[in-house]
């Protein structure tokens, strides 16, 4: 009898024979003459240890060869996924599959046997999972971004997606972190949702992680429940971030004897509360109030100067109530603030680049400013001379802004004259004064129409100081002066909104593409249209944003900016719209997606 195994990974089968009876082990190895019969290869095994690894790890794989006769064979490797050597070392590929090992007798080719490696992704511990902006409207998208503990190891790491509801967004299956990355993005894009829908999207790796992101059913949204004031809404209300969350919020003199009603901004919906002990202003508010962080805790407060000699009737921001102050040794106005608003009087802002908001009050006969730095609990206030000279409301020709992008506020006033500003830098202890040539020049004289009403002071370019943009009010080139910190750049910008002077009855200015630049929206006068001006730092990209709100009263009886409040109302870091309907509490909030409503 004869018989042999032939195993272990690529050795020599060893064919054995016993023999019983020498006349059994004789002779020449003929068939006839009773030596070794012919060597036959009958199958080739395989097998991998272990059988499932991650991507780029390695597993040991075997052969067994059988047949039957006096025969000596090693095995030949491949593999179709990864690579192997001759020794049966397998190592996975940088991404998940299942490869195909297989082993070949190299004494009979045509015998041969395979085994299978399933490759996995490799894991990572999740730490977050958020999304940009975090609500959107039916057929806007937005940017997830998923977080892990720690870089992602060779080969990088995929992380698998689902959606609590497929039917309001879509997300892709999948999404890879980069080797040595510690984050990957995917796109969402939404569908149409009958209301207001959380949807709960989850990333699962080692450590899954789930957030829910909010789908709103039509551009604009109506959020109820809010302040109740009567139009203009500026006559009763400010904006602000009162809780320093980074959203939007409202603070509203509704009632009497200091009670404000304070509608927190939640991105999705307000929540109303009412404050007690602030400020009891006489109506319209802003002939009284201003608003600012007073402290520098990053939370708006008010300042409401109650007609006493340099007191002013701070209330600063809790959070969740007023914390209300006096503080004496202020600006003293020198018109009543029901014949000249304190607004027409002071500007409010961080003049020496603190972190706080300051005032700088005009008396309106000389270039001597009075300066009230605020220390977070009280003023300390000087005399800055060389400053503009202009008469009250000194707004019929200045603005505010920082011109020269060294963080503190400064002063830029409309001289009369063709082309030229008054500027006022700020030194944080003094104005630094110099004419600022080549200009854009106001078509309108600022007493008849004030250059607020002309012209835009904001961050054009995204350079971080303060441009200006002013309308001729009859076509749509708008002649931009893009500061250099110590003078213009002027040019004329084509294509932009179409509005008549004063052009703050129909627009409002804001980032409403969150890239860092400043740009325009205006009512076009028809049911939902936004005419928007986007900056690309040079020019405009303009479109018509349908859907938006719909301003209740006509825009040239009630301003635009009477009707609506712009601000972040979601925390996106995009400038949003919201405008009150007139009644009841309800809110028109369009929320921008950056190309729309």
């Amino acid at each position: 009898m004869r018989w042999f195994r032939a195993n272990r990974l690529s050795s020599v089968a060893v064919a054995m024979i016993f023999c019983f009876g020498l006349s059994s082990c004789g002779g020449s190895g003929s068939s006839g003459g009773g030596g070794n019969p012919t060597p036959t290869i009958t199958s080739v095994s395989v097998s991998c240890s272990p059988s499932s690894v991650q991507v780029n790890q390695a597993s040991k794989c075997s052969s067994t060869v059988t047949g039957t006769g006096s025969f000596s064979s090693s095995v030949t490797w491949s593999v179709n996924q990864g690579t192997i050597d001759q020794n049966g070392n397998y190592t996975a590929p940088a991404n998940a599959t299942t490869a195909t090992v297989t082993a070949t007798s190299t004494q009979d080719s045509t015998k041969s046997g395979t085994a299978s490696v399933t490759v996995t992704p490799a894991t990572i511990g999740l730490s977050s999972l958020a999304f940009a902006p975090n609500s959107v409207v039916s057929g806007n998208g937005s940017t997830g971004t998923v977080t892990a503990v720690g870089p992602a190891p060779t080969g990088g790491v995929v992380i698998s997606l689902s959606s609590g509801n497929s039917a309001v967004v879509s997300v892709p299956s999948s999404v890879t972190i980069p080797v040595g990355s510690t984050s990957a993005t995917f796109s969402v894009s939404s569908g149409s949702a009958g209301t207001a829908t959380g949807v709960t999207i989850t990333a699962s790796s080692a450590t899954p992680v789930s957030s829910v992101l909010t789908v709103n059913p039509a551009a604009t949204v109506n959020w109820s429940g809010g302040p109740d004031p009567s139009i203009p809404i500026t006559g009763q209300c400010f904006s602000g971030d009162f809780n320093g969350d980074g959203k939007t919020d409202l603070a509203c003199y509704t009632s009497s004897a200091g009670v404000w009603s304070v509608a927190l901004s939640t991105g999705s919906e307000w929540q109303l509360e009412s404050w007690s002990g602030g400020p009891g202003p006489a109506l319209p508010v802003t002939d009284q109030c201003m608003t600012g962080d007073f402290n520098g805790d990053g939370k708006t407060d008010l300042a409401c100067y109650t007609g006493n000699t340099g007191s002013w009737n701070i209330a600063l921001s809790t959070g969740s109530g007023w914390q209300s102050e006096f503080w004496n040794g202020g600006p003293l106005l020198v018109d009543e603030w029901n014949v000249v608003p304190v607004s027409g009087q002071c500007f409010a802002a961080d003049f020496n680049g603190d972190g706080k908001t300051d005032l700088a009050c005009s008396d309106g006969t000389d270039s001597v400013w009075s300066v009230a730095l605020s220390t977070g609990s009280g003023w300390n206030t000087t005399s800055w001379s060389g400053g503009p000279v202009v008469p009250l409301p000194m707004t019929q020709q200045c603005v505010s802004g920082d011109f020269n992008g060294d963080g503190k506020a400064d002063l830029n006033c409309w001289t009369g004259e063709g082309g030229g500003w008054a500027v006022a830098l700020s030194t944080g202890s003094g104005w630094q004064s110099s004419i600022w040539s080549g200009g854009p020049v106001p078509v309108d004289e600022w007493s008849v129409v004030p250059v607020p009403g002309q012209c835009f002071a904001a961050d054009f370019n995204g350079d971080k100081k303060t441009d200006l943009a002013c309308s001729n009010g009859v076509n749509g080139t708008w002649n931009v002066s893009l500061s250099t910190g110590s003078g213009w750049n002027s040019g004329s910008w084509s294509g932009g909104p179409v509005v008549p002077l004063p052009m703050t009855q129909q627009c409002v200015s804001g980032d409403f593409n969150g890239d860092g630049k400043e740009d325009l929206n205006c009512w076009t006068g028809e049911g939902g249209g936004w005419a928007a001006a986007l900056s690309t730092g040079s020019g405009w990209q303009s479109s018509i944003w349908s859907g938006g709100p719909v301003p209740v009263d006509e825009w040239n009886i009630v301003p635009v900016p009477g009707q609506c409040f712009t601000g972040d109302l979601n925390g996106d870091g995009i400038t949003d719209l919201a405008c009150y309907s007139g009644a009841g509490g309800v809110w028109s909030v369009a929320l921008s997606s950056g190309n729309g409503w």
